[in-house]
């Protein structure tokens, strides 16, 4: 594994890019494992 990928602990915060369907549901599982989200919808 290279330093480019890193592990984000619970109660981190992660960034989804597109808020169609499957961003929703990705945020709504993240929220769901104690994760906070921004949505960046262009």
């Amino acid at each position: 594994m290279t330093d480019r990928f890193k592990v984000v602990p619970p109660g981190g915060t992660i960034g989804i890019v597109g808020g169609g369907q499957l961003g929703r549901m990705a945020a709504l599982c993240a929220a769901a494992m104690g994760y906070r989200c921004h949505i960046f919808c262009p």
